[in-house]
């Protein structure tokens, strides 16, 4: 019941937003970018996030695992010696 009362009632915005981004309005260009750069820029910070986690050099979960505190081999995340 709450997934009818919170579902159906976005499909009518979603639908209007879809129809806007699909016409040959002017600068629809400008709406794209607008309507899709939060799900860009929440993905690079996902990326970045990760990306410095498993750092060879500062990652600290590299640095965990590198401690000896699950394996005893360090592992290389970031290398290319897979």
């Amino acid at each position: 019941m709450i997934w009818v009362l919170s579902t159906v009632p976005m499909l009518v915005p979603a639908q209007i937003v879809a129809f806007a981004l699909n016409s040959s309005i002017r600068r629809v260009g400008l709406y794209r970018i607008a309507f899709f750069i939060p799900n860009i820029t929440s993905t690079v910070a996902i990326a970045i996030v990760f990306g410095s986690a498993f750092s060879n050099n500062l990652g600290l979960l590299n640095a965990v695992f590198q401690g000896g505190l699950f394996t005893r081999h360090p592992e290389g995340f970031e290398s290319e010696d897979c």
